[in-house]
């Protein structure tokens, strides 16, 4: 890790998973973000397990996540959740 604390770059040998389970009280549900997610690459998609909600971005393209590119790559999509959920299901 200490490369890229110095600014080097280095590659992730596995994706990163999570899931937030603190329940958002108080705001729209429009403005919470979705309860689970995947960064893996450049991707990182965020959803809610019912698939009520699916947000992917290009973070190098869009560090703020602005753009929800899910309907432009369904594949890409389709590739995260699967491996997203698989790993929540333990």
């Amino acid at each position: 890790m200490s490369a890229a604390l110095r600014g080097r770059p280095r590659q992730r040998a596995r994706p990163l998973l999570w899931e937030w389970r603190f329940p958002m009280l108080v705001g729209r549900t429009i403005d919470k973000s979705p309860a689970v997610a995947i960064r893996d690459g450049k991707w990182k998609l965020l959803m809610n397990p019912d698939r009520s909600r699916v947000e992917l971005s290009d973070i190098p393209r869009d560090l703020s996540e602005l753009n929800n590119l899910a309907d432009r790559y369904p594949e890409v999509v389709k590739d995260l959740s699967q491996r997203l959920l698989r790993w929540r299901a333990g």
